[in-house]
C-alpha cells in the first residue's frame, strides 16, 4: 500500500536534501552512512582540533622519534613548526584587537542593519557569555572532576594535573572563534564576537583570580 514518506539523505559535500514522495525510501547503504557521518564529524572539528588530533597520532608512532628527538633527522622541520606555532597567540591577539577596533568604527552601520549586533543586543550577549563561561563553567568543571576522582579515572595524587584541569575551566573563550569567523568572510559575526571576547577578558582578570585561589585551596586540602 503506497504512503507518504520524509526522506533526507546527504551527499559527500554535506549537503542534506529532504524529499516528499509515495512509497518506501531508498535504503542507504553503510558505506554511504559511514560517510556522512565522517563527514559530518569533519565538519564540526575547527583547525585546532584538527592539529591536535594529527599531533597525537604522530605522537603515538615512530614518525615521533624523527621529529622531537634532539638529534632526529627531521629536527629541523620540528623547530620550524614550533616557531610558526609561537606566532600564533600574537597574530590571533593582533587579529582580535583589528576586528574590535573595525566594529567600533562600524557599529553605527551594523546597529541599523542588524539589531542583534545593537548595543543593547552586545551587552546582553556580553553578560550570558562571560557568565556560562567565567562562572557556571568553572563550577560545572569542579563537579565534573570530582566526579571523576570519586570513580577513579582521574590520579588525585597528582596535584598539578589536577590544578591544570580546573585552571582550565576558568579560561575564556579562544580567539580561535574569532579567526574563524573572519577565515569564512562573516565581518559581522566577526566584529559582534570580537566585541564580546574583549569584553569577556577584561571580566576573566577578576574571576580567574577569585577562582584560582578556590582551586588552589581544593587541590592543596584534597577536595578533589
Amino acid at each position: 500500500m503506497p504512503g507518504v514518506f520524509v526522506g533526507m539523505d546527504a551527499d559527500m559535500g554535506g549537503n542534506v536534501a529532504f524529499g516528499l514522495g509515495n512509497g518506501n525510501p531508498e535504503p542507504v547503504g553503510i558505506f554511504q552512512k559511514c560517510a556522512n557521518a565522517v563527514v559530518a564529524f569533519y565538519k564540526v572539528l575547527n583547525m585546532p582540533i584538527k592539529c591536535g588530533l594529527v599531533a597525537l597520532v604522530l605522537g603515538y608512532t615512530p614518525v615521533a622519534q624523527l621529529l622531537v628527538p634532539k638529534d632526529a633527522a627531521l629536527r629541523p622541520i620540528m623547530d620550524g613548526l614550533e616557531s610558526l606555532g609561537a606566532a600564533f597567540s600574537p597574530c590571533a591577539t593582533l587579529g582580535l584587537a583589528g576586528r574590535f577596533m573595525a566594529s567600533y568604527m562600524q557599529r553605527n552601520e551594523e546597529a541599523a542593519d542588524s539589531p542583534s549586533t545593537s548595543e543593547e543586543g552586545i551587552v546582553a550577549a556580553t553578560f550570558w557569555v562571560s557568565f556560562f563561561k567565567l562562572i557556571v563553567s568553572p563550577i560545572v568543571g569542579v563537579l565534573m572532576l570530582q566526579g571523576f576522582a570519586m570513580a577513579g579515572l582521574l590520579p588525585v595524587n597528582n596535584m598539578l594535573l589536577m590544578l591544570v584541569l580546573l585552571i582550565e575551566c576558568c579560561m575564556p573563550t579562544a580567539q580561535n572563534l574569532v579567526l574563524l569567523l573572519q577565515v569564512q568572510g562573516q565581518m559581522k559575526a566577526t566584529n559582534f564576537a570580537a566585541r564580546i571576547m574583549l569584553s569577556q577578558y577584561l571580566l576573566s582578570t577578576v574571576t580567574i583570580t577569585v577562582f584560582l585561589t578556590i582551586f588552589l585551596n581544593i587541590v592543596i586540602n584534597g577536595v578533589v
